[in-house]
């Protein structure tokens, strides 16, 4: 498993113009079943407790769906309630096919609010 973190160039629109914003962003990347979502959600425990406000993106092409939780390994609805968690359970499963290009967009969009926020 690994952890670090990385510059993001987010496209996003500012006053009808396409601009390239840069941020940084905390990234957790690892095999199935490693613990990535128990150390991010620590990560977020941590960082607030130092007084760093924080929200967690999900970059699983199943969690984005509702009612995909058996083999998924989604976050509890619980531990969601302690900070805000993002594309989990955005799409119904006859929605049709959620992209790359969709999940960047998003991703994009989540990010470039955060850091408006002055969130991690």
């Amino acid at each position: 498993m690994y952890f670090f973190k990385v510059k993001c160039y987010c496209l996003t629109f500012i006053l009808g113009f396409k601009v390239f914003v840069d941020m940084d962003v905390i990234c957790i990347v690892g095999p199935t079943s490693s613990g990535k979502s128990y150390i991010a959600h620590n990560v977020a425990r941590r960082l607030r407790e130092i007084g760093i406000e924080s929200e967690i993106i999900s970059c699983d092409s199943v969690q984005v769906y509702k009612y995909f939780d058996i083999g998924s390994a989604k976050v509890s609805v619980e531990l969601r309630k302690e900070f805000p968690y993002h594309l989990i359970d955005i799409l119904e499963p006859d929605e049709g096919r959620f992209s790359a290009g969709d999940f960047r967009k998003r991703f994009d969009e989540i990010v470039f609010n955060l850091v408006k926020l002055r969130k991690i």
